[in-house]
């Protein structure tokens, strides 16, 4: 099933769709409860979205998504004078299972622990890249068809779900090699340690404008700062600042691509003290200083 829903339609009541859905959504301004069935992404395809769920807070930015599932509750706010567009993917249980089972490549799974992986709160509320995955790909490729962008309901081949069920199971087995790689005895030690990496990745993402410490990640998610550092390297192949830095200079290369904000601004707006600081680091890691991305429009 696809749906479609903007700020016209926002009030009216609307059926509650169960099963395989697609929704697209154009709104400006939504204060609302967000009710989770199944396995749900919420893929941000223009704009800012902003959740809280299970008393955190998500800032998804487009080509993100937020992961959840049945077992998240929350909320979710937009606030902008432009339609934020967003895809909104909804897949039940019963397929996720499937997919797990089925999946060509089984062995690279524990049957006895990962096939109901998406269908308990092991799923941990997470704020995903979509350009460094499967499903955000999957994601970015049916936001561009035209068949999705159409503002009526229609109904839909079950091609679309499956595909982006094999594709959460193909990201989870990335994952769980990220697990098999801290290096602890237990596996619900494992576990619990990728959970609270997971949950700093969220916090990054959300606090990236402002200054912003290692050792207060790492309070954030009840580690010890070199716990901390050591068990991030692990996951993420990157030590936590670098991580921060990425998602900095990322932000900071797409606003001054778009042209409209003066560079000392977007230094601020990234999380950074002063103009220095934010040319010398922009430099280290693309080669070259933030005003040539403008040319002559320095400031």
């Amino acid at each position: 099933m696809y749906t479609f829903l903007d700020q016209a339609a926002l009030g009216r009541p609307r059926e509650v769709n169960v099963g395989c859905v697609l929704g697209r959504s154009e709104l400006m301004q939504v204060e609302s409860p967000l009710p989770v069935r199944g396995v749900g992404v919420k893929y941000v395809v223009r704009g800012t979205e902003r959740y809280r769920m299970n008393g955190k807070h998500y800032v998804v930015e487009s080509g993100h998504y937020l992961l959840v599932n049945a077992a998240s509750t929350g909320s979710v706010t937009i606030d902008s004078k432009e339609p934020v567009v967003g895809l909104c993917a909804q897949l039940p249980y019963d397929l996720m299972t499937q997919a797990v089972s089925s999946y060509s490549h089984p062995e690279c799974l524990d049957p006895s622990e990962e096939e109901h992986y998406f269908t308990t709160d092991q799923l941990v509320t997470s704020l995903v890249n979509g350009r460094t995955t499967n499903v955000g790909m999957c994601m970015g490729v049916l936001s561009s068809d035209p068949l999705f962008s159409q503002r009526a309901a229609h109904g839909m081949g079950s091609a679309v779900f499956l595909a982006l069920a094999e594709a959460l199971v193909r990201d989870h087995r990335v994952e769980v090699e990220q697990l098999r790689r801290i290096n602890v005895v237990r596996s619900s030690t494992r576990k619990e340690m990728h959970r609270r990496v997971e949950l700093a990745v969220a916090y990054i993402h959300g606090c990236y404008a402002r200054p912003l410490s290692v050792a207060e990640i790492a309070r954030e998610v009840s580690m010890s700062e070199f716990h901390f550092h050591r068990v991030f390297r692990a996951v993420k192949g990157m030590p936590p600042h670098q991580y921060l830095n990425e998602i900095r200079m990322g932000r900071a290369r797409e606003l001054l691509l778009v042209g409209h904000h003066p560079i000392m601004d977007i230094a601020l707006m990234c999380g950074y003290a002063d103009l220095a600081s934010f040319s010398k680091a922009f430099k280290r890691r693309f080669g070259h200083a933030p005003s040539t991305v403008r040319g002559s429009r320095s400031f």
